[in-house]
């Protein structure tokens, strides 16, 4: 382990041990044997400058090699060519609200936060921020060195990205620069970068792909049994689900955007290839540089210039065309896996409107109780009145009144009678006109 961290500590430049070191107590001798501190010699209004917090570093290489790193985030800043800022998003400290998925790309690197998966991808190495932070990130950096060492092992994604490779070969003819082409292969072509970069828009596309299973594993049953009965438990759990349903919604469309943002712009997906880039331009400085020496030989130096500048369009038309190629590399990358991540969006959104659906159906059930109530309260407050009548005539005959019709023996009779039928006359004309009126419905 030792030989390998000298290895990336050569490469990388950063330190395998923590650079803050801390500074040790001057202590000056007092009275008594009292030691008191030195008084700081700083001058008045001098700021004392913050502490430096060394930060822990995986460091993979192309061989799929890994050492444990400790430096500083503003010296990683300055080796790789990124600014501060950039590295905010990699601060493990922060959530994912805080900081939410992005991918930037910078000329000597790119900077990947994807949820668990935070690195830095260079030309030749990824580093990945806090080794050991968290279980999926952990995970993956095994999961990154295993699929460094073995290039050819087949992702899980690997058939997408074959049938993507296969169609985009069919519609365009052999390149003579021999980047594109049916005898090409997507895993042997591809640089180091965007084979780091596959390994984290694998990683996040499954780890998309598990959660969306085990929601829908979770929902679904609950769901069709709620069309059998409604328990508080089960709301319950379809309220818990429905939290974590928004949740992960919202993170899959985030990740979702940003890949569409890179398909839909052809200069941004070519940054991605920072070997291409590099090389051109290196071979563009010597061709230019070899050129102008050449002519400057021949025709002296202020000619030569001048037909250098004339003779610099045709070097950029050959170069759109190698760019084309380079493009397509990453188009197919980035679209394989934007096609997984966007089928587990829509997943996600078929569950939502399984749920809303769901709600509806509960919605209507408990919409037809409750009209069942309110049939039955109406038709019992009409009954209701209906005895109140019998309740006013017996209370007017309990008067102690004389009329002389106490004296009849078949007056009670005729008045109970009466009464009793008038109100059941009264309580079935009313359920009459209100059938009509639709004001009553029995299923």
């Amino acid at each position: 382990m030792k030989t390998e961290e000298s290895d990336m500590e050569a490469e990388t430049g950063l330190d395998t041990e923590n650079e803050a070191a801390p500074m040790r107590a001057n202590t000056q001798g007092g009275v008594n044997g009292v030691h008191r501190p030195r008084r700081s010699h700083r001058k008045k209004g001098e700021k004392k400058l913050p502490a430096v917090t060394a930060m822990a570093w995986l460091c993979v290489d192309a061989h799929g090699s890994s050492a444990l790193l400790q430096s500083d985030k503003w010296r990683v800043a300055e080796k790789l060519g990124i600014q501060a800022r950039d590295l905010r998003l990699l601060d493990p400290q922060l959530s994912t609200t805080a900081s939410p998925c992005a991918i930037l790309c910078r000329d000597r690197s790119i900077i990947v936060n994807l949820e668990h998966i935070k690195a830095i991808i260079t030309v030749d190495k990824v580093l990945l921020v806090n080794y050991g932070h968290d279980e999926a990130g952990t995970k993956f950096a095994e999961e990154l060195g295993q699929r460094l060492a073995n290039p050819g092992a087949a992702s899980k994604f690997a058939s997408s990205m074959k049938d993507l490779q296969q169609s985009v070969n069919s519609m365009e003819p052999h390149s003579q620069y021999g980047t594109t082409g049916p005898d090409r292969t997507m895993e042997g072509s591809l640089p180091f970068e965007l084979r780091a970069l596959e390994c984290c828009l694998e990683s996040l596309a499954a780890s998309y792909d598990q959660l969306t299973t085990d929601l829908e594993v979770a929902a679904y049953p609950l769901l069709d049994g709620m069309a059998i009965g409604v328990t508080p438990e089960n709301l319950d759990q379809v309220r818990r689900n429905k939290n974590k349903l928004v949740r992960l919604t919202t993170r899959v469309q985030t990740a979702r955007e940003v890949l569409e943002k890179f398909l839909n712009n052809h200069d941004d997906m070519h940054d991605f290839n920072i070997t291409a880039n590099r090389d051109r331009e290196n071979a563009l400085q010597e061709e230019r540089a070899r050129s102008l020496q050449e002519a400057n030989a021949v025709l002296g130096g202020d000619v030569g210039e001048t037909l250098m500048g004339h003779s610099a369009p045709s070097s950029v038309s050959v170069d759109s065309s190698i760019v084309e190629n380079e493009v397509a590399d990453v188009e197919m990358l980035l679209e394989a896996y934007y096609m997984h991540i966007d089928a587990a969006f829509n997943r996600l959104e078929t569950l939502n409107e399984y749920i809303k659906d769901t709600e509806d159906m509960v919605s209507i059930k408990l919409d037809t109780h409750r009209n069942a109530l309110i049939t039955v309260d109406l038709v019992l407050t009409a009954f209701s009145a209906c005895l109140a009548i019998i309740t006013a005539i017996s209370g007017i005959f309990g008067m102690n009144l004389e009329s002389g019709l106490e004296t009849d023996p078949h007056v009670f009779k005729q008045v109970t009678l009466a009464s009793s039928l008038g109100s059941l006359l009264v309580f079935a004309i009313f359920l009459l006109w209100a059938y009509k009126r639709g004001l009553l419905v029995f299923a």
